[in-house]
């Protein structure tokens, strides 16, 4: 936050008249791009763990994703939105993927056990499941320390815990790096994939996001029907290429693809985020 103390509380909450507030109106009260003394985000209604009772209901909601992972200063200073977002996730079976590429140098986010741990779940799930083309990986430690989520990459977790219902992810800010614009090689047979919408927190109609492999470069046909799987958190569906209304692909689940042939999926999002670099400018 910028502002010291407002009104005599906590100078890390979100109030009516706080200074960090971006834009104020009805119905919700814009906090984002907030620095919270942590790089996971607020505590309180947030995922994180920042400052406590980061965000104080008045009335109305507050928004406050994504939020800056880095001190505003330092954002300020290079020009460059630093910011991250989290994925819900319920008790037991979810089939999770990032809708965009982590950040894996300022604070490192892009292997599992970044991700579980700064999203405090490193003991708040049962196991993590990785599919190989062939059958199941279940990752342990090692694999985990070494495994990366990158966008049109999808697994399998399964959390036992209440406590923990949250995927906290740091977004990328580098466009140098190579997986910037992701493109991923899918083999014949069944792949388990992740949409990569142009915005983050955007959903994707199915046709749409898997258009570079309804046919090969050949001519012969990629895919011929995605399912969305019978796990929490996400409506079960199966859609076939050519038949109307297409389902929306959620951001950051987790879909299944038969290939007829082998194709290169090729996303839609890139990072740096456009939008939210000019907001920070």
């Amino acid at each position: 936050m910028v502002d010291v103390d407002p009104l005599g509380t906590n100078s890390s909450r979100v109030i009516v008249f706080d200074a960090g507030l971006l834009k104020i109106g009805w119905p919700r009260l814009d906090a984002q791009f907030n620095w919270w003394n942590d790089p996971t985000g607020p505590t309180g209604f947030g995922p994180g763990t920042g400052d406590g009772e980061a965000v104080y209901w008045v009335g109305k909601a507050v928004d406050f994703t994504p939020w800056l992972y880095v001190v505003h200063t330092e954002v300020l200073d290079e020009q460059i939105g630093k910011f991250g977002f989290f994925i819900k996730l319920c008790k037991g079976l979810n089939a999770i993927s990032t809708p965009i590429a982590l950040e894996q140098t300022v604070v490192p986010s892009r292997t599992w056990a970044d991700v579980l741990a700064n999203s405090g779940l490193t003991n708040g799930y049962k196991f993590i499941l990785r599919w190989t083309g062939s059958g199941w990986d279940s990752l342990d430690a090692p694999e985990l320390a070494t495994t990366y989520l990158d966008p049109l990459e999808a697994f399998y977790i399964y959390l036992y815990d209440d406590s923990c219902m949250n995927l906290i992810l740091m977004v990328n800010s580098d466009d140098g790096h190579p997986y910037a614009m992701p493109t991923r090689n899918l083999s014949a047979g069944w792949n388990l994939i992740g949409p990569n919408p142009i915005f983050p927190d955007d959903d994707i109609p199915a046709d749409d996001a898997l258009s570079s492999i309804e046919q090969t470069p050949a001519g012969l046909p990629g895919y011929t029907q995605v399912i969305s799987p019978v796990v929490r958190c996400q409506p079960a569906w199966y859609y076939v290429p050519g038949n109307y209304c297409a389902p929306d692909m959620e951001s950051g689940r987790g879909y299944w693809v038969w290939m007829e042939n082998a194709d290169k999926l090729v996303g839609f999002g890139f990072s740096p985020l456009p939008d939210q670099l000019s907001q920070i400018h």
